[in-house]
């Protein structure tokens, strides 16, 4: 199920993307530059996701260690964004045109995710002080093991899934030039907020006084936040032409 789940949200985050792609009149060299460099980021940033957990556990790196790991979404993303910038340069492709066009398939493909771990059983919650609104995992599960059995635990996946929903809804009206930032402050107050309901192995580091993810969201939001203050005021032309001059150049 968490398989699936992974593949119908890259589905329909991808239908998305080529309905941006139309209704932006982006040109078709520009279209598929952009999809090389989603390709080749993204093997990359999964990559990255596996030696973050592994680094964030205290794990050794090994080829046995790097199978068996879980993977942390904070950590592929920032290595993600980093490869997808550089790629990008590479390409000839405009890098704020190509992160807010990708930012609402980014939030729409991990919503899908959130529940794939649901189904999967990782990234789970604490127990919560009655019955609703939690769940309880069945047996041989990993809350289960890491819990024990009938224990009723926050479904963090389904709350930071509806969140994601809510946060790709609001980034489908918004000027295209504001679309990564929202992403980037929006899903860091969620996902920071989310760490201190999360019952799973969090990993350690900087002594352990707040989780790595909470410590890569504090930067992530800081960064957003200079971004959307720095285009907010933008003239409304300027907007409009993000594509456009693009296009032209292109």
């Amino acid at each position: 199920m968490y398989n699936l789940m992974i593949g119908i949200g890259a589905i329909f985050g991808f239908l998305f993307l080529e309905r941006e792609i139309k209704r932006r009149g982006i040109i078709f060299e520009t279209d598929k530059r952009l999809y090389y460099s989603i390709i080749i980021s993204t093997g990359i940033g999964l990559l990255g996701g596996k030696v973050c957990d592994l680094l964030w556990h205290g794990d050794t790196i090994s080829l046995a260690s790097f199978l068996s790991s879980g993977m942390t979404f904070l950590g592929g993303f920032v290595v993600w964004a980093i490869c997808f910038a550089i790629a990008n340069k590479c390409l000839g492709i405009n890098n704020a045109m190509a992160f807010n066009l990708l930012a609402p398939s980014i939030a729409l493909v991990h919503a899908f995710g959130r529940i794939g771990c649901f189904f999967g059983g990782c990234c789970f919650g604490r127990p919560v002080g009655g019955n609703f609104p939690g769940v309880v995992f069945p047996d041989g599960s990993l809350p289960a093991a890491h819990w024990g059995n009938d224990v009723t635990l926050h479904p963090t996946q389904l709350y930071e899934a509806v969140a994601l929903g809510c946060i790709f809804i609001a980034l489908k009206p918004m000027p295209q030039n504001l679309k990564i930032s929202f992403y980037m402050i929006a899903y860091g107050i969620c996902r920071f907020l989310l760490e201190f309901l999360r019952g799973d192995d969090r990993g350690s580091i900087a002594g352990g006084m707040l989780s790595p993810s909470q410590l890569i969201c504090l930067p992530l939001m800081a960064t957003g936040a200079f971004i959307f203050l720095k285009n907010i005021h933008a003239p409304f032309l300027r907007r409009k032409r993000l594509f456009d001059s693009y296009n032209e150049k292109a």
